[in-house]
């Protein structure tokens, strides 16, 4: 991500509404299945470390992290991760083969520093047989905009795309579903009609997060809250985001 994605992302991701209802939907699910006393778990691309640090907190104490960029490692250093994460890439993984019985990679497959088919051999590799691995992307190519390029995001998925690149390696597919499906007509109407008002003409590349109005921002994160409970008993057909659970076989 650019560096000033980083700073809003450390300055927001407390309580901006997809930020927060990411972090909750993901521990929410991860807490439905069974997890070992002291779970090892590890935040592959860790962002500015909110998640991390709540995976110390609330999952398991051996949580580790680690960010590719050196944009990173300030943010979390201020939230007091230090001996927790280090600088790395998801496409060279350096930690030992079956270290961790977690690992979560949340909004980093589509990005253009990965090398999709090499960050998902990393993954596999260092999650022990038994173990979870929650992966997060985007979904829909035709959603790709001028919000995707500070971000760094050049792939949006199918949920057959995602399927098949989990699928590679032994693995039981646990959930597969959409996430946001109350976002999905908002997201595209406001990313078609800024193609539209730059049609012709160059459009700002910038991403969508920025602070907003405490009560819109209450709302949006109260829909996400009710779209969190349904997840307990349905997969979504359709959103703007996709989410894997796959335990490896």
């Amino acid at each position: 991500m650019d560096e000033r994605e980083y700073q809003a992302s450390y300055e927001l991701e407390d309580e901006y509404w997809w930020l927060r209802g990411q972090r909750e939907i993901v521990l929410d699910l991860l807490r439905g299945y069974p997890l070992p006393e002291s779970p090892r778990v590890l935040d592959a691309g860790c962002g500015t470390g909110r998640t991390l640090q709540t995976l110390l907190s609330d999952v398991g104490k051996k949580s580790v992290g680690f960010d590719y960029s050196s944009y990173a490692l300030p943010y979390l250093r201020r939230r007091g991760l230090v001996g927790h994460i280090c600088q790395a890439s998801v496409n060279g993984i350096p930690l030992p083969m079956g270290a961790f019985d977690v690992v979560l990679c949340l909004g980093v497959l589509d990005m253009e520093e990965v090398d999709e088919l090499r960050a998902w051999e990393e993954l596999w590799r260092v999650l022990r047989p038994g173990g979870l691995l929650v992966i997060l992307v985007p979904a829909h190519r035709w959603l790709l905009s001028a919000h995707d390029q500070p971000i760094h995001t050049i792939r949006r998925y199918k949920r057959d795309e995602v399927r098949r690149l989990i699928e590679r390696r032994p693995v039981r597919l646990l959930r597969l579903t959409h996430l946001y499906p109350s976002m999905l007509l908002p997201i595209a109407a406001l990313r078609l009609a800024r193609r539209w008002m730059y049609r012709g003409g160059k459009m700002v590349a910038e991403s969508d997060l920025r602070p907003l109005p405490s009560s819109v921002n209450k709302v949006l994160y109260e829909i996400v809250s009710l779209e969190r409970k349904v997840l307990h008993k349905v997969d979504f057909p359709f959103g703007s985001s996709i989410l894997a659970i796959a335990q490896k076989i």
